[in-house]
């Protein structure tokens, strides 16, 4: 075996590139005990790729899930604050889309959403995307070139800029089940200065809140509730057409921005541990010769 720093490669999901091989794939969290997922919540592991809890329950797995689950579970919650670069948005009311929502990978929740806006006869005051693999791609003007959510998702599209709110529907499983995890799809709006509401899990604003941040719609939704998808649209509806409280908007961004720089030093501490796992996460000859490294 060889570590993953002797191979030059990085340790971050580096499960991923075993999917295609189920063995190789199983055999990875057998070896290793530190596993570095840290741009994913720890359903990335346990529900998305099912990989089984008896295996990982001896290893320690860094994460950006909200809350660590276990001992053996490290986790730092504002790990996509840093992910993007930093972006002011500019609002104005009179001269633009009323919303905009980019739907990356599939999920029911995220076809749900669209055919809701859909029902309620609003899909033409926005822009919306829609990367499904099980029918035809609806992508932006400005990603008419585009072949999947991948070739985008590192941008931000001039749509983004030229409409006022933004709505987006948080990572979650295939099945439209929300992970425990806030990622850039938040984030971003918080610290550009842009209006949103996303549905996430339940609890999600109730973790922002105490971030610092402040929201004056109906976050009913926010609550463990059987129709939490449906009173989302409905707020979603309700806002399309409601004046933007720009106070608050700013106060969010500056709130978001102190929050980005106060964890800075965290996040250096975080990433330097990562940086260590390279020397500590081993692959063997069959996963070498596969990844042909």
């Amino acid at each position: 075996m060889k570590t993953l720093h002797s191979l030059n490669l990085n340790t971050c999901c580096i499960h991923k590139k075993f999917l295609s091989r189920p063995d190789l794939f199983k055999r990875f969290f057998e070896i290793n005990k530190h596993i570095n997922i840290s741009t994913e919540p720890l359903e990335e592991l346990t529900d998305r790729y099912e990989v089984d809890t008896s295996i990982i329950n001896n290893s320690t797995i860094y994460c950006s899930s909200i809350e660590s689950t276990s001992n053996n579970v490290i986790t730092f919650p504002l790990f996509w604050m840093y992910k993007r670069p930093l972006v002011d948005f500019t609002l104005d009311q009179g001269n633009c889309k009323k919303f905009i929502t980019l739907n990356g990978a599939y999920s029911t929740s995220r076809i749900k959403f669209i055919s809701k806006l859909k029902d309620a006869g609003l899909l033409d005051d926005g822009y919306y995307s829609l990367w499904d693999p099980t029918n035809t791609s609806i992508p932006l003007p400005s990603e008419a070139n585009a072949n999947t959510h991948y070739d985008v998702k590192h941008t931000l599209p001039v749509e983004w800029y030229n409409s006022l709110y933004e709505f987006e529907i948080e990572t979650g499983s295939t099945a439209g089940v929300p992970y425990l995890f806030i990622s850039e799809k938040t984030f971003r709006p918080l610290l550009s200065g842009k209006p949103f509401l996303n549905y996430g899990y339940p609890g999600m604003y109730k973790k922002l809140k105490e971030y610092g941040f402040k929201f004056d719609a109906d976050l009913g939704f926010d609550e463990d509730v059987d129709n939490r998808f449906n009173l989302y649209v409905e707020e979603v509806i309700k806002l399309i057409n409601t004046p933007v409280s720009v106070k608050l908007v700013e106060e969010n961004k500056k709130i978001a921005r102190n929050l980005y720089n106060d964890n800075l030093k965290e996040l250096t501490a975080f990433k330097q541990q990562l940086k260590n796992l390279c020397h500590k996460t081993y692959l063997d000859n069959e996963m070498i010769g596969y990844l042909n490294v």
